[in-house]
C-alpha cells in the first residue's frame, strides 16, 4: 500500500473527494476535521475514514491499517488434509 498525502493548503475537500474513485485509495487517515462532503464521497466509494484523535501508541494506531486474514484447513478424521 502506497502512502498518498493530501494537504488542505494544496487541494480542497471537493478535489480530494473527486480522487476517491481511483483504485489507489484504500483507507483514509484524517488528522483534524473531516468535511461532510468528503465523508459522503468515501462512504459512496466504500473507503474507511479514520478521523479519531491520533494515538501515540503504535499498536493502537496501526489497527486502522491492519488487514486480517483467516486461514483454515479441512482434515479427514484420520488427520489427512483433503
Amino acid at each position: 500500500m502506497q502512502l498518498i498525502e493530501s494537504h488542505s493548503a494544496d487541494e480542497t475537500s471537493a478535489q480530494f473527494a473527486a480522487r476517491l474513485d481511483s483504485p489507489d485509495v484504500q483507507p483514509i487517515r484524517v488528522v483534524g476535521t473531516c468535511s461532510q462532503e468528503l465523508r459522503a464521497a468515501a462512504n459512496e466509494a466504500g473507503i474507511h475514514i479514520a478521523d479519531d484523535p491520533v494515538s501515540a501508541e503504535g499498536r493502537i494506531e496501526l489497527l486502522h491499517y491492519l488487514r486480517e486474514q483467516a486461514i483454515s484447513r479441512t482434515t479427514h478424521r484420520c488427520g489427512n488434509v483433503l
